[in-house]
């Protein structure tokens, strides 16, 4: 599930990125589209950021993931091990129909 950073982050009272409540309705809207399939699979949120350095770019996208990782083991029963982290800076895998992204995708993994 693809999620765009203006869609999910606000401005913090310190200046940080923070979930908006439409970002928490998004990321609450993803878990329902993805079923109990959510709780039994790994899962990796996937931060990207298009900051113009590339340094900036790896912070941000790191600490996008992790907020909304954060925010998935407050709210639903996950177990931490179950929910990793995968800061991408600007630019997803190829073949995945986004040349860049600013945001998260969250990736449920099927075992097999």
């Amino acid at each position: 599930m693809w999620l765009r950073a203006d869609s999910l982050f606000q401005q913090g009272t310190n200046g940080s990125e923070e979930l908006s409540q439409d970002g928490k309705r998004a990321i609450d809207a993803a878990v329902v589209s993805f079923g109990d399939s959510i709780f039994t699979h790994p899962i990796v949120v996937e931060g990207y950021s298009d900051a113009a350095a590339p340094a900036d770019a790896l912070s941000v996208s790191y600490a996008r993931a992790q907020i909304v990782r954060n925010y998935l083991e407050a709210r639903y029963p996950f177990e931490a091990k179950n929910v990793g982290v995968m800061p991408l800076s600007a630019t997803p895998p190829t073949g995945l129909g986004h040349g860049d992204w600013s945001g998260v995708c969250i990736l449920v993994a099927e075992k097999k």
